[in-house]
């Protein structure tokens, strides 16, 4: 599942910030914190470059379900940004 993080930045301002700040979000079935669950990294393409983002992970520990936070430049199960 997928959760929207909005980011108005660039891409270059979030793979910075991205890297230096942890991200306090809730369940949106149970509202419990969710804990962290690593993350990976996805390769996005803006007009003429490509970048390698993170996308953090997240986990419910009473749902037990995975989450992926996904700037709001990205769509899901896109590969190109929506700048």
């Amino acid at each position: 599942m997928t959760i929207i993080l909005e980011y108005p930045h660039s891409i270059k301002r979030y793979i910075k910030f991205i890297n230096h700040i942890d991200i306090e979000c809730n369940c949106p079935f149970c509202g419990r914190p969710l804990w962290n669950h690593g993350k990976y990294n996805r390769t996005v393409h803006h007009k003429t470059k490509s970048y390698v983002i993170p996308i953090i992970r997240k986990r419910c520990p009473d749902c037990d379900k995975t989450f992926s936070l996904l700037p709001s430049f990205v769509r899901p199960w896109a590969r190109f940004s929506n700048h």
